[in-house]
């Protein structure tokens, strides 16, 4: 995630759509999913659960 900092220097623009960056931004946005649906619901069986699908589905 830190390539957009020093990417500006090098590439001219904050942001290319290379796939060693973008798949980071997938999953960090994967694991502020998980963050926040684990906190969401209030059972703990039932979030655990949908982590744990959450989480193999953004595997594959």
């Amino acid at each position: 995630m830190s390539g957009s900092i020093w990417g500006s220097d090098i590439w001219g623009t904050w942001w290319i759509w290379d796939g060693r960056l973008t798949s980071m931004l997938l999953q960090f946005f994967l694991l502020v999913g998980v963050i926040s649906l684990r906190s969401a619901l209030e059972d703990s069986d039932a979030a655990a659960k949908a982590c744990a699908v959450l989480s193999i589905v953004g595997f594959y």
